[in-house]
């Protein structure tokens, strides 16, 4: 007899010696072909591609590690400089100019600073946001403020 790891007390078995030659059995005939086609390489490998146990999971990791700035108290210093800034430019759109501005800004939805650089569109001190290009920053929410040109 000869010695195979698998069995009891690692001796070798002819328990599936009637079966072990024997062709593959195949039960497809035209009717079961109709039904359930066979899948083609593609859409099989989509079955044993790899998913999120954890839907969110990820996300959450990512949030956890984010680092959440806190809001600067713009010192009186900074503050005149922003007003004097936003007094040239109200001047400047009032003479149909659009001058190009790089501001600092704390964005509330990713608690954090972000620098912005383009042409001011509209300023609004009613309403008080400032738009460069497309984007519309309130002025409470401004760090810094610098007219790059005119």
């Amino acid at each position: 007899m000869v010695k195979n790891p698998v069995g009891k007390n690692n001796r070798y078995t002819h328990k599936y010696d009637d079966i072990i030659k024997l062709d593959y059995p195949t039960f497809r005939n035209k009717d079961s072909l109709m039904k359930h086609p066979k899948m083609n390489l593609d859409d099989r490998a989509k079955i044993f591609m790899p998913f999120a146990a954890l839907k969110g999971y990820e996300d959450a990791i990512k949030e956890k590690q984010r680092v959440i700035v806190p809001r600067k108290e713009l010192s009186e210093e900074s503050k005149e400089s922003i007003d004097y800034c936003l007094k040239i430019i109200e001047k400047n759109l009032q003479d149909n100019t659009h001058p190009v501005t790089k501001v600092v800004y704390f964005l509330e939805e990713d608690d954090d600073y972000v620098s912005f650089t383009g042409k001011v569109a509209k300023l609004n001190l009613y309403l008080k946001y400032i738009q460069i290009v497309d984007r519309e920053i309130f002025l409470d929410d401004i760090y810094s403020l610098e007219i790059i040109g005119v």
